[in-house]
């Protein structure tokens, strides 16, 4: 006998940001080293989703405080980019702020 219940599974759209999710250790590693330079700045990343490309671009949700003395604080977007093997570095191509003052 069959049975004619479907089940659901999550709406996944190619080329799209996956759900947000736990960070893994790996991912947290490559996290600290790409932020690293940010002298006046302090990272800490909260979730991540993840997009496939010509490489993986890793979108994290995360908040900030400026460093400097500053009262510049909030959350953000971190989207850093990782390179297929062999076509260079993880780096940050952008940073998405949402400053509270």
């Amino acid at each position: 006998m069959q049975n004619n219940e479907e089940k659901e599974t999550p709406l996944t759209l190619v080329g799209a940001f996956g759900n947000q999710r736990e960070i893994t250790e790996q991912e947290m590693e490559m996290f600290r080293a790409v932020t690293q330079e940010q002298d006046s700045v302090v990272y800490t990343p909260l979730s991540v989703s993840t997009q496939v490309v010509a490489g993986i671009n890793y979108r994290f949700w995360c908040r900030f405080e400026n460093t400097q003395g500053q009262e510049d604080y909030g959350h953000c977007w971190v989207t850093v980019f990782k390179p297929l093997p062999g076509q260079g570095n993880p780096r940050v191509t952008r940073v998405d702020r949402d400053t509270l003052r």
